[in-house]
């Protein structure tokens, strides 16, 4: 008889730790269920929201590139054309060193702690440098180009 007592006890103490745990992992798995369903609405929004971003960020480089390819293509059409810059040639230093006129030194007075530059030699021209002034200026036009191309793509 107590061995029944005994059976019947067991047997529902069994019986009531299955329900109690099948209810538990319903709870668990349900939990579970919603909180994947959140991850995947919170993946989903992240994407097309990333997805907005590189296109708005395609069309502001898209945008920044075209404006630098018609700055560069406005300055081709408007070539920088100098007239001969020649430089003086300073004779007064150096071994070809002689006299000069004193009309030849600046005759300006000069700022406080400036020495006096004396003028090149007037009857002497030095190379003509417009070419590389050009190139120069060309160079600084699409450094230009290239910055602004850059602070728009920012």
């Amino acid at each position: 008889m107590i061995a029944l007592l005994l059976n019947k006890y067991v047997l529902g103490g069994v019986l009531v730790a299955a329900i109690l745990a099948g209810c538990a992992f319903a709870y668990w798995h349900h939990g579970n269920v919603r909180y994947d369903a959140g991850i995947a609405a919170q993946q989903a929004a992240d994407a097309k929201s990333l997805v907005a971003y590189t296109q708005a960020r395609d069309a502001q480089l898209a945008a920044s590139q075209e404006s630098y390819r018609v700055e560069i293509a406005a300055n081709q059409l408007h070539p920088i054309s100098l007239p001969v810059v020649r430089l003086c040639i300073n004779v007064s230093n150096g071994p070809r060193a002689h006299n000069h006129p004193a009309s030849t030194v600046s005759s300006a007075t000069a700022p406080a702690g400036v020495q006096p530059v004396p003028s090149g030699h007037p009857e002497v021209a030095g190379p003509d440098i417009s070419g590389m002034l050009g190139a120069f200026g060309r160079r600084a036009d699409k450094l230009s180009a290239q910055l602004r191309a850059l602070e728009a793509a920012q």
